[in-house]
C-alpha cells in the first residue's frame, strides 16, 4: 500500500514539474504574445514524450516571439 502511494506521488510530482516547466496552453495560440497565425507544430521533447505519454499533448513554436509551448487537447 505504501509503495502505491509513493509511486502515485512520484508520478504526480513529475507531471506537475513538466507542466510548470513548459508553457501550457489549451488553445491554438501562443500564451505569451497571443498570436495564432505564426505557430507551427514541432516534435515533442523526449522528456514530455516519456513523462506525459498518457496526455494528448502537442508541442508548438511561435515564430512571432520565438517561444515554445505545450498544448493539451
Amino acid at each position: 500500500m505504501n509503495l502505491f502511494l509513493t509511486a502515485g506521488a512520484l508520478v504526480l510530482a513529475t507531471t506537475l514539474l513538466v507542466l510548470v516547466f513548459y508553457r501550457l496552453s489549451f488553445r491554438d495560440r501562443c500564451p505569451d504574445c497571443k498570436h495564432a497565425h505564426a505557430i507551427e507544430r514541432v516534435p515533442r521533447p523526449i522528456v514530455v514524450r516519456t513523462l506525459l505519454f498518457y496526455l494528448p499533448t502537442q508541442y508548438f513554436v511561435c515564430y512571432s516571439c520565438m517561444k515554445r509551448f505545450l498544448r493539451i487537447k
